[in-house]
């Protein structure tokens, strides 16, 4: 979930002692914003989760489209495959140079 960042401000002449500590919350799901107090980095995490769970949805409902136009996309090519194989130029004859005699 939610952390306790620790970050440190200070003039680089600073001695050790005199740096101040802050604080922070980071959000859990983005890990990008931080706050103040917990139930403010808990209240972003929440709309945070939802917004990140939306895209992830539709990013799999895209997905799910796609595949299934290339699957369409591949049986139209087949079934064109065996319709060209059925026939040539149109009709049902024979192979061209054929030497089979009538008798």
């Amino acid at each position: 979930q939610h952390q306790m960042q620790h970050q440190m401000y200070h003039h680089p002449r600073a001695s050790v002692a005199a740096m101040p500590v802050l604080d922070r919350w980071t959000c859990g799901v983005c890990q990008v914003q931080s706050f103040d107090n917990m139930s403010e980095a808990e209240a972003h995490e929440t709309r945070c989760r939802q917004i990140f769970e939306a895209r992830k949805d539709e990013k799999e409902k895209r997905l799910q489209q796609e595949m299934a136009t290339v699957e369409r996309a591949e049986v139209g090519l087949t079934d064109l495959a065996i319709a060209g194989t059925a026939t040539s130029n149109g009709s049902d004859s024979k192979p061209v140079g054929s030497t089979k005699k009538k008798s």
